[in-house]
């Protein structure tokens, strides 16, 4: 079966949401299917991409390259042509034809124009919807647009139910053909972790990247930082990367925290 699996994140090199789509489309190469990719460009490439093509899958990139010349010829052609960029890349990519493409969005409403671009293609495709913004609604000219693809969608996965019920209630759409997928991690699922001993000190992990918005940050350091919190024998541990170091490190400090 000839898979063809489509990233939409273009704000990190590699995520947690990026692991569902990875290992998914790892597991069709190991089990004999002919997989490609087709995520944005990044340097260096993410090491899991390199890992996809080492299994024999095809990896495919969008995006400019590093240099002024090929920013500057990706940029004309894109303005000059009469399609959508989306859909240069996906009628290129999906030549020959895929079996089936497999979308993995990093919120309910993609690029305007890939969306587009799928209400025109004929390959059956599923998407996976990892995020869910309620403050992103669809406009008056993408409202169509959005209701279509995931109406045409053969099935659609959503990481939570809160996320389905935000996307169903922004589309004025019942997605009976929808389920829920949890995103996989690195411990196993029937590992049984035993209660740790009480201790004086209770330590507890907060494993996130560092974007302050979408992971609550702002909203952790306040709970810590009330009385009620401070009077009680809890660490908090942060570990991660990200975009907002800078400002968790300062907020840290100015909320007497660190």
């Amino acid at each position: 079966m000839k898979l063809g699996f489509i990233s939409t994140m273009n704000s990190h090199p590699w995520g947690g949401s990026e692991n569902l789509w990875f290992q998914t489309a790892l597991e069709a190469a190991r089990t004999g299917h002919q997989v490609n990719s087709l995520s944005k460009r990044w340097q260096p490439i993410p090491k899991n991409i390199c890992q996809l093509s080492e299994q024999g899958a095809s990896t495919h990139l969008y995006g400019s390259e590093n240099s002024l010349l090929s920013r500057v010829v990706g940029k004309t052609s894109r303005l000059l042509s009469k399609t959508t960029y989306w859909q240069q890349q996906l009628d290129a990519f999906n030549k020959p034809k895929h079996d089936l493409l497999i979308i993995s969005m990093a919120y309910q409403l993609m690029d305007h124009n890939l969306a587009v671009a799928l209400t025109k293609s004929e390959t059956p495709y599923i998407l996976i919807v990892q995020a869910a913004l309620e403050e992103a609604w669809p406009s008056d000219s993408s409202y169509q647009y959005f209701r279509e693809v995931y109406s045409r969608a053969k099935q659609v996965f959503f990481v939570s139910h809160a996320n389905r019920v935000v996307t169903e209630t922004q589309l004025n759409l019942e997605l009976n053909h929808a389920s829920i997928a949890c995103n996989p991690y690195s411990i196993g699922y029937d590992e049984h972790i035993a209660y740790p001993a009480i201790q004086d000190t209770y330590h507890v992990g907060c494993f996130a990247r560092i974007d302050a918005y979408p992971k609550g940050y702002d909203l952790l350091l306040d709970v810590f930082s009330q009385h009620t919190w401070r009077e009680r024998n809890i660490k908090l541990h942060l570990y991660g990367t990200g975009h907002n170091v800078t400002w968790l490190v300062d907020r840290l400090k100015h909320k007497s925290l660190s």
